[in-house]
């Protein structure tokens, strides 16, 4: 796909005049710069986690919204979760780089999912002691 994406640029500057070939040299390595600059985003430690925070904070609350009997398994509670947090869970992933459309990566999220929910059942069945928490 690369050499016929070559023989069509070389055609094109090969037809083109030579007064019209500064902007079009322009706009291709302005387009290969703002491409590789996409994909070398870096984030530090604390927006990861922060990013990661997002999610599992949705996750949860979505958790304590759902989870109430009228899902019949487990895997329809997740995807309703899931569902309920996909603007958490794109944005997370914008954030690492990842593909938006990934099926390691949706099972992955599913996953997580139903540990948040299995956590927040925990929490609900074993509150934390009066003392613990309290200043």
């Amino acid at each position: 796909m690369r050499r016929s994406q070559n023989r069509e640029s070389a055609a094109l500057t090969r037809n083109m005049p030579h007064n019209n070939l500064a902007p079009f040299i322009c706009a291709l390595s302005l387009s290969c710069l703002v491409s590789a600059c996409g994909a070398t985003t870096k984030i530090t430690a604390d927006e990861a986690l922060a990013v990661k925070n997002r999610v599992i904070h949705c996750e949860w609350k979505a958790a304590d919204q759902y989870d109430d009997n009228r899902y019949k398994t487990m895997s329809e509670l997740a995807h309703q979760v899931m569902n309920t947090c996909a603007v958490e869970l794109r944005d997370a992933r914008i954030a690492f780089g990842l593909p938006l459309n990934d099926s390691r990566i949706d099972t992955d999220e599913l996953r997580d999912a139903v540990e948040n929910i299995e956590h927040t059942r925990e929490r609900r069945l074993r509150p934390s002691p009066a003392g613990k928490n309290s200043k």
